[in-house]
């Protein structure tokens, strides 16, 4: 998808009301999406895709979590579902994509890990930024959108880079806030805490950097993944898992955090070392991928230094400083591959206005348009 035909849908109201909009508006995508998820899962797994997951939900039990903890999100997911003609059972399903990326990676064969997003976030001379890649699997792409959603009881606006029918999957908040992630299979899920569709929601709803980083940590969390905090003059890294949150402190980065999808702080690697036992050594999946796009994405900001540049981010979320593993990742890089398919480049400007950069494919092939946060409308190029 071309930015410039990257649909911005305005959400407000009620959190049914919010849903609502968001299924009527984008409703021949999400049936698109729910058809090609179910050509995916048979290809990708091997598996009768109605088998696949009616085992999923049946183990999971992040419904009753979010009832207690997010039932404002669980509604609006509801309105999402009468909105675009779905069952509730199938909206939310929809939202739980990590989570039944977790569920696949540990039950079935082979076990191979999901190698996607690189992000960053980066403090200097030039003010705030954070950012990623947000690498998916490529039946996604032509699906994207931003959600500008305003909370009417905090006035807190968003905007939110999602695919069609998922609540979303990154985004920047007025306060300002800028939230990036990345998948770590590696680390222990379970069937139960805040999925990360629901967590990236609920901290974009918060109304301060401090208030964000309490929630992360009060939070119990279904999923292994890495979280980018972002406010004005700070940066912070943070693996998560069900068994605990650990922040990643790179010792030579004083002025920036990045991250892929590798661990690099987080000791809750039980589960994932039972079943690296389980399977014989020339099949288990290796991290070069990860790691190679780590450190494209490291060395290029600690030789930049404090007066990187916003050009600078965008060059280097379009690397490919390892022709084979590149941090941007087209449609031919992921040809034969299980590693994502870049659908969306983001970058936080947190000192102005803020603005969200945003390209809606690779950005090595797709042009960035910004985006101003508060009002939702493209701004002049």
């Amino acid at each position: 998808m071309q930015t410039r035909d990257l649909p911005i849908i305005h959400l407000s109201g009620s959190p049914r009301q919010r849903g609502r909009v968001h299924g009527e508006s984008l409703r021949p995508q999400i049936h698109e999406h729910v058809r090609r998820h179910y050509d995916y899962v048979a290809d990708y797994f091997g598996q009768k895709p109605d088998d696949y997951l009616n085992r999923f939900a049946a183990w999971s039990r992040h419904a009753d979590y979010l009832a207690l903890h997010a039932p404002d999100l669980l509604e609006e997911v509801e309105g999402l579902a009468e909105g675009a003609g779905l069952s509730r059972r199938q909206a939310l399903l929809m939202q739980l994509v990590d989570e039944e990326w977790a569920f696949g990676f540990y039950t079935m064969r082979p076990a191979r890990p999901r190698q996607k997003c690189t992000a960053f976030g980066v403090t200097g001379a030039n003010g705030t930024h954070a950012g990623q890649n947000m690498d998916v699997p490529p039946f996604l792409d032509g699906l994207q959108a931003l959600l500008h959603i305003r909370d009417e009881e905090t006035g807190v606006t968003s905007l939110v880079f999602t695919v069609a029918g998922l609540i979303g999957l990154c985004g920047v908040n007025s306060a300002p806030l800028g939230l990036c992630c990345n998948a770590l299979n590696q680390l222990t899920p379970g069937p139960t805490g805040m999925p990360v569709s629901f967590l990236v929601r609920h901290l974009l709803a918060q109304g301060s950097f401090a208030d964000a980083v309490r929630c992360l940590m009060n939070s119990r969390h279904a999923t292994g993944q890495n979280y980018v905090l972002a406010g004005p003059g700070q940066v912070r890294s943070f693996e998560c898992s069900a068994g605990r949150v650990v922040e990643h402190v790179d010792p030579e980065a004083v002025h920036f955090t990045c991250h892929t999808n590798h661990v690099l702080a987080s000791g809750d690697l039980d589960r994932y070392e039972a079943l690296m036992r389980e399977i014989p050594a020339d099949e288990r999946p290796t991290y070069r991928n990860s790691g190679q796009r780590f450190a494209s994405m490291r060395n290029r900001l600690l030789a930049a230094g404090t007066d990187i540049t916003l050009d600078d981010l965008k060059a280097a979320l379009s690397a490919h400083d390892d022709p084979l593993n590149p941090v941007s990742r087209t449609e031919r890089d992921v040809k034969g591959s299980a590693i994502g398919f870049t659908a969306g480049s983001v970058i936080y400007a947190l000192d102005q206005g803020p603005t969200l950069h945003v390209a809606s494919g690779p950005p090595c092939q797709t042009p960035y348009e910004a985006v101003d946060v508060h009002t939702g409308r493209r701004l002049a190029r």
